[in-house]
């Protein structure tokens, strides 16, 4: 039995097409790739769904806390709301942490980082296995994985003697970001808006 005469003959088309193709001048390069900016949304549904999770909410208890409706946490945490500044403010205020925490960007936390490290020591050790494991956990871009390498960070922090929550919570939705040093910035940043906090 022979083959179709028409796909036969379009098959070696394809085969010529491909075996004349000659590999590109040196000369030519392709445009570098820049990294696509995090919208806000994004980062905001990111940081509130790790938040509260360390912090051992359900959405239903933070909607409470807040006093907005579950379908409005839902819909922030999936990315599809688009909250008023007021509402971030309640939300950040029943998760007892700054709103600013749940607008941190990968940038700008590599931007507080840059300025932490070596500014302000930090009691966080983080062993090289917890680290490995953290850094496994975000590159695999997995919102689970995400929220592991959080609370991998938060139990860290949780093992420091008088760490308050904020510490926790604040290292918890950094840890992702930048693993182990996101961690150190997150428990000192909690640790100095606490005692601001309290002095105030």
């Amino acid at each position: 039995m022979s083959a179709h005469p028409i796909v036969s003959s379009r098959n070696t088309k394809v085969a010529a097409h491909f075996a004349a193709r000659r590999p590109l001048p040196s000369t030519v390069t392709a445009p570098p790739i820049s990294p696509r900016a995090e919208s806000s949304a994004s980062v905001l549904a990111k940081n509130l769904v790790v938040a509260r999770v360390v912090a051992g909410m359900t959405q239903q208890d933070l909607a409470q806390r807040a006093g907005v409706s579950r379908a409005t946490i839902a819909q922030i945490e999936t990315g599809c709301g688009d909250p008023r500044l007021s509402t971030v403010t309640d939300l950040a205020k029943a998760l007892e942490i700054s709103p600013v925490l749940l607008l941190l960007g990968s940038l700008e936390v590599q931007a507080l980082s840059a300025i932490h490290e070596g500014a302000i020591p930090s009691p966080v050790e983080i062993g090289p296995e917890k680290l490995e494991r953290m850094r496994d956990f975000v590159q695999s871009g997995m919102l689970k994985d995400r929220l592991r390498a959080a609370k991998l960070g938060a139990a860290v922090v949780r093992g420091i003697s008088g760490a308050p929550s904020s510490a926790v919570v604040t290292a918890a939705v950094c840890s992702p970001i930048i693993p182990g040093e996101g961690t150190r910035l997150g428990a000192t940043l909690g640790q100095l808006m606490s005692q601001y906090a309290q002095n105030s």
